[in-house]
């Protein structure tokens, strides 16, 4: 129970940590005018996302089993990683570019 306590506690620092990083991220690489829009489509992707995802898991759950909805949903994480890897570059390009409002 500790050691679960202990690894909870980390996870949970590491979500905090990403978020906020991320968010920075976004913030940096969105110009001033489009900040509020491109965090608020991020934010209902983020948290709107997977309640809609889950819902949909578990409505095929009832029919097949959580064997294929989990089955169908690691292969769209796998294949959403593969295509994002394909434009690492790209994306570092325009996350590294200098801000254009000046800011």
């Amino acid at each position: 129970f500790a050691l679960a306590l202990a690894a909870l506690a980390v996870a949970g620092f590491a979500l905090v940590a990403t978020g906020a990083g991320l968010q920075t991220l976004i913030q940096n690489a969105v110009d001033a005018s489009m900040r509020g829009r491109v965090l608020g489509l991020y934010g209902t992707i983020f948290r709107g996302g997977t309640a809609v995802s889950a819902l949909i898991a578990g409505a095929i759950s009832e029919f097949t089993g959580l064997r294929w909805p989990v089955a169908v949903g690691a292969a769209l994480c796998v294949a959403i990683w593969a295509w994002a890897m394909t434009r690492a570059a790209a994306i570092a390009a325009a996350v590294e570019a200098p801000p254009r409002d000046g800011a």
